[in-house]
């Protein structure tokens, strides 16, 4: 397993390399556990993330996660092999 936590501001993205292909992962907000996004319908922010393979490690794969958030938010990812 693999996982850790970010501090999110504005918008943007960030690439995670993994070990190899996942058969599961969890990314939510801290504040909200780990209910699917969005988890407050009223709140503006977004997460989005997905697996795929790297182009500059052969035989990789990365874990991409977006984000678009109105105030500083905290982000759990997990990566179960």
């Amino acid at each position: 397993m693999q996982s850790g936590e970010l501090t999110l501001s504005n918008h943007g993205h960030i690439d995670l390399a993994l070990k190899h292909f996942p058969s599961k992962v969890e990314v939510y907000f801290l504040d909200c556990g780990s209910v699917p996004v969005p988890c407050n319908p009223h709140q503006p922010d977004e997460l989005e993330y997905e697996v795929h393979s790297s182009n500059l490690v052969l035989g990789r794969f990365v874990l991409k996660i977006k984000w678009r958030v109105a105030t500083v938010r905290e982000v759990v990812w997990k990566v179960y092999y």
